[in-house]
Protein backbone atom coordinates (compact mmCIF):
# COMPACT_ATOMS: atom_id res chain seq x y z
CA UNK A 1 0.00 0.00 0.00
CA UNK A 2 0.86 3.39 -0.92
CA UNK A 3 1.36 6.51 1.86
CA UNK A 4 -1.29 8.45 0.24
CA UNK A 5 -3.58 5.27 0.75
CA UNK A 6 -3.22 5.83 4.49
CA UNK A 7 -3.65 9.72 4.20
CA UNK A 8 -7.07 9.00 2.26
CA UNK A 9 -8.44 6.18 4.15
CA UNK A 10 -8.52 8.13 7.28
CA UNK A 11 -11.20 10.80 6.09
CA UNK A 12 -13.09 7.62 4.33
CA UNK A 13 -13.06 5.66 7.74
CA UNK A 14 -14.23 9.14 9.73
CA UNK A 15 -16.85 10.25 6.66
CA UNK A 16 -18.50 6.41 5.56
CA UNK A 17 -17.53 3.76 8.02
CA UNK A 18 -18.38 5.45 10.97
CA UNK A 19 -22.36 5.93 9.83
CA UNK A 20 -22.52 2.69 8.19
CA UNK A 21 -21.47 0.73 10.85
CA UNK A 22 -23.96 2.65 13.11
CA UNK A 23 -26.64 2.25 10.70
CA UNK A 24 -25.98 -1.43 10.73
CA UNK A 25 -25.93 -2.16 14.34
CA UNK A 26 -28.17 0.08 15.11
CA UNK A 27 -30.52 -1.88 12.75
CA UNK A 28 -29.63 -5.34 14.33
CA UNK A 29 -29.64 -4.20 18.03
CA UNK A 30 -33.03 -1.58 17.36
CA UNK A 31 -31.64 0.18 20.30
CA UNK A 32 -29.69 3.30 20.11
CA UNK A 33 -28.37 2.97 23.43
CA UNK A 34 -26.59 -0.49 22.81
CA UNK A 35 -25.31 0.72 19.52
CA UNK A 36 -23.54 3.49 21.38
CA UNK A 37 -22.33 0.83 23.86
CA UNK A 38 -20.98 -1.66 21.29
CA UNK A 39 -19.33 1.33 19.00
CA UNK A 40 -17.96 2.71 21.86
CA UNK A 41 -15.82 0.39 22.97
CA UNK A 42 -13.54 -0.19 20.45
CA UNK A 43 -13.40 3.76 19.75
CA UNK A 44 -12.79 4.79 23.35
CA UNK A 45 -9.63 2.15 23.52
CA UNK A 46 -8.34 3.18 20.42
CA UNK A 47 -8.15 6.62 21.38
CA UNK A 48 -6.68 5.98 24.76
CA UNK A 49 -4.47 3.17 23.84
CA UNK A 50 -2.87 5.99 21.26
CA UNK A 51 -2.81 8.09 23.95
CA UNK A 52 -0.76 6.56 26.04
CA UNK A 53 1.40 4.77 23.77
CA UNK A 54 2.57 8.59 22.11
CA UNK A 55 2.38 10.69 24.53
CA UNK A 56 3.67 8.69 27.75
CA UNK A 57 5.40 5.52 26.61
CA UNK A 58 6.89 6.89 22.92
CA UNK A 59 6.09 3.05 21.85
CA UNK A 60 4.48 4.93 17.94
CA UNK A 61 4.66 7.89 16.46
CA UNK A 62 1.94 9.27 13.92
CA UNK A 63 4.03 10.51 10.81
CA UNK A 64 0.93 13.50 10.20
CA UNK A 65 0.61 16.79 10.08
CA UNK A 66 -2.57 17.56 11.68
CA UNK A 67 -2.25 15.83 15.25
CA UNK A 68 -3.76 16.36 18.50
CA UNK A 69 -2.11 15.29 21.26
CA UNK A 70 0.27 13.26 19.04
CA UNK A 71 -2.48 11.37 17.58
CA UNK A 72 -5.15 11.78 14.90
CA UNK A 73 -7.90 13.32 16.42
CA UNK A 74 -10.28 11.23 14.68
CA UNK A 75 -8.30 7.88 15.23
CA UNK A 76 -10.50 6.55 17.59
CA UNK A 77 -13.09 6.35 14.67
CA UNK A 78 -10.76 4.96 12.06
CA UNK A 79 -9.74 1.66 13.64
CA UNK A 80 -13.30 1.48 15.83
CA UNK A 81 -15.54 1.95 12.91
CA UNK A 82 -13.29 -0.58 10.98
CA UNK A 83 -13.19 -3.24 13.88
CA UNK A 84 -16.63 -2.89 14.94
CA UNK A 85 -17.89 -3.44 11.27
CA UNK A 86 -15.59 -6.39 10.88
CA UNK A 87 -17.99 -7.61 14.52
CA UNK A 88 -20.60 -6.89 12.70
CA UNK A 89 -20.06 -9.09 9.61
CA UNK A 90 -19.39 -12.12 12.44
CA UNK A 91 -22.26 -11.37 13.80
CA UNK A 92 -24.66 -11.27 11.11
CA UNK A 93 -23.26 -14.73 9.52
CA UNK A 94 -23.01 -16.45 13.00
CA UNK A 95 -26.06 -17.81 14.59
CA UNK A 96 -27.81 -16.80 17.10
CA UNK A 97 -26.70 -17.03 21.11
CA UNK A 98 -26.81 -20.66 22.11
CA UNK A 99 -24.57 -20.28 25.32
CA UNK A 100 -21.02 -19.84 26.75
CA UNK A 101 -19.05 -22.65 24.55
CA UNK A 102 -20.41 -20.93 21.08
CA UNK A 103 -19.50 -17.68 21.96
CA UNK A 104 -16.48 -18.47 23.26
CA UNK A 105 -15.77 -20.35 19.75
CA UNK A 106 -17.42 -17.17 18.38
CA UNK A 107 -14.70 -14.90 19.58
CA UNK A 108 -11.91 -17.42 18.40
CA UNK A 109 -12.53 -17.06 14.85
CA UNK A 110 -13.26 -13.03 15.12
CA UNK A 111 -10.75 -12.26 17.18
CA UNK A 112 -8.74 -13.86 14.38
CA UNK A 113 -10.12 -12.04 11.92
CA UNK A 114 -9.58 -8.39 13.61
CA UNK A 115 -6.51 -9.48 14.41
CA UNK A 116 -5.26 -10.21 10.66
CA UNK A 117 -6.56 -7.33 9.22
CA UNK A 118 -5.06 -4.70 11.80
CA UNK A 119 -1.60 -6.65 11.69
CA UNK A 120 -2.09 -6.27 7.80
CA UNK A 121 -2.76 -2.59 8.00
CA UNK A 122 -0.07 -1.67 10.88
CA UNK A 123 2.69 -4.08 8.72
CA UNK A 124 1.68 -1.42 5.44
CA UNK A 125 1.17 1.61 7.74
CA UNK A 126 4.86 1.20 9.18
CA UNK A 127 6.24 0.03 5.94
CA UNK A 128 4.72 3.81 4.19
CA UNK A 129 6.58 5.39 6.94
CA UNK A 130 2.75 6.90 7.96
CA UNK A 131 3.32 5.56 11.32
CA UNK A 132 6.86 4.35 13.64
CA UNK A 133 7.17 1.77 16.01
CA UNK A 134 9.41 2.46 18.38
CA UNK A 135 9.90 -1.63 19.96
CA UNK A 136 13.26 -3.32 20.15
CA UNK A 137 12.51 -5.12 17.02
CA UNK A 138 12.87 -2.08 15.58
CA UNK A 139 15.14 -0.33 17.44
CA UNK A 140 17.39 -3.79 16.45
CA UNK A 141 16.91 -3.31 12.99
CA UNK A 142 14.40 -5.69 11.86
CA UNK A 143 11.90 -5.36 9.19
CA UNK A 144 8.81 -3.66 9.14
CA UNK A 145 7.25 -7.40 9.29
CA UNK A 146 8.81 -8.32 12.14
CA UNK A 147 8.60 -4.71 13.81
CA UNK A 148 4.72 -4.88 13.63
CA UNK A 149 4.33 -8.69 14.07
CA UNK A 150 6.48 -8.29 17.51
CA UNK A 151 2.96 -6.62 18.90
CA UNK A 152 0.25 -6.98 16.47
CA UNK A 153 -1.07 -10.13 16.12
CA UNK A 154 -1.06 -10.99 19.79
CA UNK A 155 -2.33 -7.58 20.93
CA UNK A 156 -4.88 -7.01 18.38
CA UNK A 157 -6.18 -11.08 18.50
CA UNK A 158 -6.74 -10.26 22.65
CA UNK A 159 -8.58 -7.05 21.96
CA UNK A 160 -10.40 -8.95 18.60
CA UNK A 161 -11.46 -11.89 21.34
CA UNK A 162 -12.41 -9.67 24.05
CA UNK A 163 -14.59 -7.47 21.23
CA UNK A 164 -16.53 -10.49 19.98
CA UNK A 165 -17.72 -11.71 23.21
CA UNK A 166 -18.56 -8.49 23.90
CA UNK A 167 -20.81 -8.90 21.01
CA UNK A 168 -22.45 -12.17 22.13
CA UNK A 169 -23.09 -10.44 25.33
CA UNK A 170 -25.18 -7.73 24.10
CA UNK A 171 -26.72 -10.39 22.00
CA UNK A 172 -27.29 -12.33 25.01
CA UNK A 173 -29.40 -9.53 26.70
CA UNK A 174 -31.34 -8.30 23.65
CA UNK A 175 -32.09 -12.09 22.90
CA UNK A 176 -32.44 -13.89 25.85
CA UNK A 177 -32.43 -11.64 29.23
CA UNK A 178 -33.98 -8.13 28.33
CA UNK A 179 -33.88 -7.09 32.38
CA UNK A 180 -30.29 -8.38 33.08
CA UNK A 181 -28.81 -4.92 34.32
CA UNK A 182 -25.19 -4.92 32.22
CA UNK A 183 -23.95 -1.30 33.69
CA UNK A 184 -21.32 -3.25 35.82
CA UNK A 185 -20.79 -5.70 32.88
CA UNK A 186 -20.40 -3.31 30.12
CA UNK A 187 -17.83 -1.44 32.61
CA UNK A 188 -15.88 -4.80 33.08
CA UNK A 189 -15.60 -5.56 29.12
CA UNK A 190 -14.35 -2.06 28.74
CA UNK A 191 -12.02 -1.81 31.43
CA UNK A 192 -10.81 -5.66 29.93
CA UNK A 193 -10.00 -3.84 26.67
CA UNK A 194 -8.39 -1.51 27.53
CA UNK A 195 -5.73 -3.61 30.04
CA UNK A 196 -6.00 -7.18 29.34
CA UNK A 197 -4.43 -6.63 25.29
CA UNK A 198 -1.31 -4.77 26.80
CA UNK A 199 -0.58 -6.91 29.48
CA UNK A 200 -0.39 -10.12 26.85
CA UNK A 201 1.74 -8.20 24.69
CA UNK A 202 4.00 -7.37 28.04
CA UNK A 203 3.89 -11.61 28.98
CA UNK A 204 5.09 -12.27 25.80
CA UNK A 205 7.40 -9.73 25.11
CA UNK A 206 9.24 -10.45 28.78
CA UNK A 207 9.56 -14.01 27.18
CA UNK A 208 10.81 -13.25 24.14
CA UNK A 209 13.47 -10.31 25.20
CA UNK A 210 13.18 -10.63 29.35
CA UNK A 211 11.81 -6.96 29.16
CA UNK A 212 8.25 -5.78 29.34
CA UNK A 213 8.36 -4.22 26.19
CA UNK A 214 5.47 -1.15 27.27
CA UNK A 215 8.21 1.57 26.82
CA UNK A 216 9.09 2.75 23.67
CA UNK A 217 12.89 2.49 22.82
CA UNK A 218 14.43 4.80 20.78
Amino acid sequence: MKRSFFDIYQYIALIVLFPVAYYLWKNSLNSNKLTIIILGLPIIVSYIIPFVGTNITKFWEFNIKHKVKNIRLYHGFVFGSATSLIGYMFYLISSSYKGVFESVIFAFICGAFISFWNTIYDYNAVRCGFIKINNLAAKQGKSSLETVCDYAPLYFYTLGFIYALFIKFIEFVITVDKNISIILLVILFYLSALILPTVVHMCFHYIKYKSWGFWGCK
